[in-house]
């Protein structure tokens, strides 16, 4: 099964990481934007990935991606706290206020 993937951190780096700190997510999968219907992609909130991952179950890619973002985030010496959220069947909305 496909699955999308939402990973939302509690903050980022400075500019002094930012690249090391994209690059972790992009070699993982994760992107910085979400294609829209029409083909368009929509840039994410800065705190934000999103992905598209193969796996069994929902439970078995949140854990297996759970345990490389830790591994990756160690890496670059990044601490931070982190939700990872999996979806079979999704919708979603961006909007600017």
């Amino acid at each position: 099964m496909i699955y999308l993937v939402t990973l939302t951190l509690s903050k980022i780096p400075g500019p002094d990481k930012k690249s090391d700190f994209d690059k972790v997510f992009e070699d993982i999968g994760f992107s910085k934007v979400i294609d829209a219907s029409g083909g368009s992609e929509l840039p994410l909130p800065q705190t934000m990935f999103s992905g598209k991952f193969e796996g069994e179950s929902a439970a078995k890619v949140r854990d297996d991606l759970t345990e490389t973002v830790c591994e990756n985030l160690k890496s670059i010496g990044f601490k931070s706290r982190f939700m990872l959220m999996v979806a079979q069947q999704y919708a979603w909305s961006i909007r600017n206020v």
